[in-house]
């Protein structure tokens, strides 16, 4: 298999991206899993053809390129999360929205350091100092994830939606007030 033209790549997966996030703001979240999954498929296509590791199992894709150091413990972590968030959509029919939310979260994320870390390397794998800057802390709830200052946002799209929110929340607060 010759190995995919990285801008048509690239522009494959921003699609992807855009599409999930459309799906959620019209409310098709099974849809919206679906295609985030989709799009970590192709994600870790793409890595697998540059680690030369031929796999048609999407989790057992991810565990070697985790074990060949392609990917960080957090990248590992995140890919799974969404694939077995896109797995419950197709097979469960589930329609959650807190779970669209997150795989269109995690894989935003994703795709920001697919972009930035992974998608321009040629050499093997990266040092362990950018694995360690990548590393967050295990606890549960809403993290944030530091991010690198390289790219042309340093703000998602949906950073930008929850600020808007939480700022229209404290301006009605003061109106009713």
């Amino acid at each position: 298999m010759a190995a995919p033209d990285t801008s048509s790549s690239w522009e494959k997966i921003r699609q992807g991206v855009k599409e999930a996030e459309t799906l959620i703001g019209q409310k098709k979240y099974n849809l919206s899993m679906v295609k985030s999954r989709q799009t970590l498929e192709y994600m870790v296509r793409c890595l697998c053809e540059k680690a030369a590791i031929v796999d048609s199992d999407l989790s057992a894709a991810i565990d070697e390129l985790y074990s060949g150091r392609w990917i960080s413990k957090t990248t590992c972590e995140h890919y799974h999360k969404i694939r077995m968030l896109g797995n419950k959509a197709v097979h469960e029919g589930s329609e959650n929205a807190y779970d669209a939310n997150q795989a269109y979260h995690l894989l935003s994320q994703e795709v920001y350091t697919f972009a930035n870390d992974y998608n321009s390397r040629k050499r093997r794998p990266a040092p362990a100092s950018s694995q360690q800057a990548r590393k967050r802390p295990a606890s549960g709830g809403s993290r944030s994830r530091k991010r690198q200052q390289t790219g042309p946002l340093p703000f998602s799209s949906v950073e930008l939606i929850r600020v808007g929110a939480i700022a229209v929340a404290v301006i009605l607060l003061i109106v009713i007030i």
